[in-house]
């Protein structure tokens, strides 16, 4: 069974310099999530989620980005959203639901391209080739800034990135730059499990939202307005 995972959205856009790294603390010892979760009834929190539409521009060459060049990545915005479900909680599964009032899927345009990430993992991508730079902590591709800024990117039909998609674990609906159209993504149990564990190592729950771009100050970094719901179920050890 297929099980969903989301990102949630900060009320405002912060940039960040200073790079994340797999590991972190790792004082619980080895956890297996799934039996934990089996043992237990989890308890369940229903967050609606709103992400403010940002048009302010990349601000080029701070924080670690730098000066506008045409088709090359050179800067970005990043949106951080820290969730404390109580200390040595373990996520079992998180849905999330796009529809607009219960009704039409939600539907979000960005220029130039986007990354979701849960703890720094690269949940979904708009731009697939860059997923491949970022450093891996063991088959999970961990977003790191400084491995694609000043490299060149490409228009057009682009592959798009969904965590486990190619293995049969995921499906997402990604619309294209510039584009309003459907988000969607759905994920198996097992990778939960894994993004669970790693949020059990890093002792956070922390969700973010990158927008970057090239060289266009009136509208790269940008993003509408769109919101969703959020369901966490989870367990104490």
């Amino acid at each position: 069974m297929l099980a969903f995972l989301s990102l949630l959205a900060c009320d405002d856009a912060l940039l960040v310099d200073d790079k994340k790294t797999p590991g972190g603390n790792n004082d619980t010892g080895p956890v297996d999530v799934s039996d934990l979760c089996a043992e237990s009834t989890p308890a369940t929190t229903a967050i609606p989620v709103v992400f403010d539409a940002y048009d302010d521009g990349c601000p080029w060459e701070e924080n670690g980005n730098i000066e506008a060049q045409d088709a090359h990545c050179t800067a970005r915005v990043e949106q951080v959203e820290t969730i404390d479900i109580g200390t040595g909680a373990v996520i079992c599964d998180v849905a999330f639901d796009f529809r607009v009032g219960g009704g039409e899927a939600q539907r979000m345009v960005y220029d130039d391209n986007f990354f979701l990430t849960f703890d720094d993992v690269v949940l979904a991508a708009s731009y697939g080739p860059y997923v491949d730079m970022f450093p891996r902590d063991g088959d999970l591709p961990i977003y790191d800034w400084d491995s694609i800024v000043g490299e060149s990117f490409e228009f057009g039909d682009i592959p798009t990135f969904c965590l486990g998609e190619d293995e049969g674990l995921a499906t997402c609906t990604i619309p294209a730059p510039e584009t309003s159209g459907p988000i969607a993504l759905q994920f198996d149990s097992s990778i939960i499990e894994a993004l669970s564990t790693r949020a059990i190592q890093l002792d956070r729950v922390e969700y973010g939202f990158i927008t970057f771009g090239d060289n266009d100050a009136s509208t790269d970094c940008s993003h509408e307005e769109f919101a969703f719901e959020v369901t966490i179920s989870y367990v104490e050890q």
